[in-house]
């Protein structure tokens, strides 16, 4: 049997906060929002709280953190971001809700959300935002000819944006740049 948890439990889970727009709302849909590495969900506040304001219930990740021993992996990442809304809508008070969902990240979460698109959650994932969004180690979506990767042709999402900003990724005055331009949202196709 499936054990359905609580809102509660799934936000200790998956280490996510969920916003509501006020009671009485009808609600649109459900957008996971999944923040840069190791940046904190309270950054981005204005951008959570505008789709809020916009009659959607805001699923976000606290922390982006893919460093191996503490953190989890791209793939593991992805996999939570489809599993966290399954779950949310299994429960009892979600299940009227759509099953297809948005994302919006930056950053790592930029590219957290098209691996979810294009390979973990084909059916479900509507529309889709990358701020930023950067691939690299292991590069998934800009990889080499020679290697295999994640083609964003296999999603089923209605809308997939791409955005990447002047400075995206620059690094530390221009050293060791966080987003190489091979690796960019201008690339990722």
């Amino acid at each position: 049997p499936t054990i359905i948890m609580t809102e509660t439990a799934l936000k200790k889970k998956y280490k996510v906060e969920i916003f509501r727009p006020e009671v009485g709302t009808r609600l649109k849909s459900i957008t996971v929002f999944l923040p840069g590495t190791m940046l904190k969900l309270e950054d981005f506040r204005s951008t959570y709280e505008a789709i809020v304001r916009q009659d959607q219930i805001v699923i976000a990740f606290r922390k982006m953190n893919p460093f191996p021993l503490i953190g989890r992996s791209h793939h593991q990442m992805a996999e939570d971001v489809a599993s966290v809304v399954e779950e949310f809508l299994a429960m009892e008070e979600n299940s009227s809700l759509p099953a297809s969902y948005n994302i919006v990240g930056h950053s790592l979460g930029g590219k957290v959300c098209l691996m979810v698109a294009a390979k973990y959650d084909i059916g479900n994932v509507n529309k889709i935002i990358a701020l930023d969004p950067v691939d690299n180690k292991p590069r998934e979506l800009t990889a080499p000819k020679s290697s295999p990767k994640t083609n964003l042709n296999n999603s089923n999402g209605a809308e997939i944006h791409l955005f990447q900003s002047e400075k995206g990724g620059e690094g530390l005055k221009g050293f060791f740049p966080l987003c190489p331009p091979d690796r960019n949202a201008i690339i990722i196709q």
